[in-house]
């Protein structure tokens, strides 16, 4: 099966913005808007493109390729840190520990 998620991918990881709550005043940290754009059209993609499909046979392995559109340096564990936690919130995977996914390979 293929997959494909447009855009580039942020990382979840480096990518929070310290919010301030109004009723308390305590500050918290939450994901930038920038990363939950990417996830919020990603997560669409991924529905349209597997469309009720379930995954079964566990364990999987998976490959990603990101072709990143600027020379900006990024990192592949924090990309694909991004694109598992949005496949389980898609459904394609029930979730992305070990038990569900034995090998990922990773490329640019």
């Amino acid at each position: 099966m293929k997959l494909t998620i447009s855009g580039d991918c942020p990382s979840k990881k480096n990518n929070k913005r310290i919010v301030t709550n109004r009723k308390t005043g305590k500050p918290f940290i939450i994901s930038s808007e920038r990363h939950n754009s990417w996830e919020s059209t990603a997560l669409v993609e991924l529905q349209q493109q597997f469309q009720g499909c379930k995954v079964t046979d566990y364990p999987i392995g998976i490959t990603a390729i990101f072709y990143n559109g600027s020379k900006r340096r990024k990192d592949l564990d924090n990309q694909i840190s991004s694109v598992l936690d949005v496949m389980v919130k898609a459904g394609v995977i029930e979730d992305d520990n070990v038990n569900f996914i034995d090998s990922i390979q990773l490329q640019y």
